[in-house]
């Protein structure tokens, strides 16, 4: 598969231009690069899109474990190659129907995150598993989207032609003839897309991409590799390797400590890591039970330092998202000049308000911002979901996540009533860490109910470092607002 696009489309790679400068090497236009891939697949198809884009494929020598397909819907066109293995469980989680395949997938997912998903863009790539790689490109906004697998079992490359054309295929002998040393191997695991500005690892999404000059020898002008881990995950290496150290250390020169022996009454007592049913598997007269190495008080304190410093990243990198979320959608509020179209049906919004008796009559645009309204919420509680669903390592977002955004977010106190009663309780216990005290501001793990006004402002004093919500900002905004009268 092939695709070419302008420098009006995609900026061509720093690196790959100062390759090309460095090593002069022949090279051949875009529209020649087309026409010699044309020329050698009889069966091959080509697509021109606009004057910048153009897309080209053919299953002559293709793979039958790997194939090539092309799709296009709604002005979004889709090169894929490869297979997914997980195909079935998307289209469960996508809608599709079961004779989708991974192109349709790969479009609808673009369509999720172009226009309904607050979550970031490596999140659309980071749950697809199997071997691929694919091209996608998106006419009405004229964005470019690609990724390949983590492990580059399907090969992509790219470079730049004569005219300054980026070009991206699977064939390295057909770019290194029209783009000479400006010429790289796709980096595997990671995405492109013009809408956050270039490369990035779908997995470390945050890390640096690296170019690194290759040698004269190579083909390639330059060689991009990902940067070392994230802060938070050397911080938290480096805290399971002292967990694991010491444990070696007390395992080799704890022998003279005596073991501890009894039943011990209380969980609370056992040191992090402890199972607590270990002190009462044996019924009968009480007989000495080795219960493991204990920590002293010192690495206790350490261990729950170390966690405490690793959720207090997970909660300010939450905030972050939350404050650009927030930030977006009052620009995209700002901006906003068509109200034709929703992401929300305004017929069953104004049928749900005339439920109520005492609505008679209902204005035009108030089903518009009740629309706008829910979206922002529907918006907000997936985001926070979301951050608990990466908390426990899954890629799926399920009913627990929801529980548990509702239990940590105090404005979310009205929907304690929808989710029963026993599942909150349980998420809450479920997202304190084992055998140590819950650490981090006070909307974890606490009963909700109604707070008035001045025992709030007290609650802020005690936690000032908890940052607003817009919820509760925007009703300082009007602390005075008259309210209606009861009925009587």
């Amino acid at each position: 598969m092939l695709g070419v696009f302008s420098s009006s489309i995609v900026s061509p790679p720093e690196e790959l231009v100062a390759a090309g400068s460095r090593t002069p090497s022949p090279k051949i236009k875009a529209t020649a690069l087309v026409k010699r891939f044309l020329d050698s697949n009889q069966s091959a198809v080509s697509i021109q899109i606009g004057d910048d884009v153009q897309l080209a494929y053919t299953h002559h020598n293709q793979s039958p474990l790997q194939p090539r397909s092309f799709a296009v819907k709604d002005e979004i066109f889709c090169l894929f190659e490869g297979a997914l293995d997980n195909l079935g469980s998307l289209k469960q989680q996508y809608g599709l129907a079961k004779s989708a395949n991974e192109v349709v997938l790969v479009i609808e997912a673009y369509k999720a995150l172009r226009d309904r998903a607050p979550y970031p863009p490596n999140h659309v790539v980071g749950h697809l598993e199997g071997s691929f790689a694919f091209i996608v490109y998106d006419k009405s906004t004229s964005t470019l989207f690609m990724a390949t697998d983590q492990h580059g079992k399907v090969p992509l490359y790219w470079g730049i032609t004569a005219d300054g054309y980026v070009a991206f295929a699977n064939d390295a002998d057909l770019l290194k003839g029209a783009c000479g040393k400006s010429l790289a191997s796709f980096p595997q695991g990671c995405f492109y897309s013009t809408a956050v500005g270039g490369l990035r690892s779908y997995e470390n999404p945050k890390n640096k991409i690296t170019a690194v000059p290759a040698t004269e020898e190579e083909i390639w002008g330059a060689k991009f590799m990902v940067e070392g881990p994230t802060v938070f995950a050397a911080t938290k290496y480096h805290f399971l390797a002292n967990l694991s150290s010491q444990k070696m250390d007390q395992q080799g020169h704890g022998q003279g400590q005596p073991p501890v022996t009894g039943v011990m009454g209380s969980s609370s007592q056992m040191p992090y890591g402890v199972a607590p049913y270990q002190a009462n598997q044996m019924t009968g007269p009480a007989a000495p039970v080795s219960v493991g190495s204990i920590h002293s008080p010192a690495q206790l304190a350490q261990q729950q330092l170390a966690y405490q410093h690793i959720h207090q990243q997970q909660q300010q990198l939450l905030q972050q998202q939350l404050q650009s979320f927030w930030a977006n959608q009052c620009q995209e509020i700002e901006q906003t000049t068509e109200f034709k179209n929703h992401s929300l049906p305004l017929a069953r919004i104004k049928k749900i308000m005339k439920a109520d008796e005492d609505v008679r009559m209902i204005s035009a645009e108030a089903p518009v911002v009740f629309a706008r309204a829910c979206e922002m919420f529907i918006l907000e509680l997936t985001l926070r979901s979301w951050n608990h669903t990466e908390e426990n390592k899954r890629r799926t977002l399920q009913k627990n996540d929801i529980a548990a955004a509702i239990t940590r977010t105090d404005i979310f106190d009205f929907l304690v009533d929808i989710v029963p009663r026993e599942d909150l309780k349980d998420e809450v216990l479920a997202s304190m860490p084992r055998g140590t005290v819950p650490v981090g501001g006070p909307n974890e793990g606490l009963p909700y109910y109604y707070m008035p006004p001045q025992h709030a402002s007290q609650a802020q004093q005690m936690w000032p470092q908890q940052p607003p919500h817009p919820y509760t900002t925007a009703q300082q905004m009007w602390p005075h607002q008259q309210q209606p009268p009861a009925d009587s």
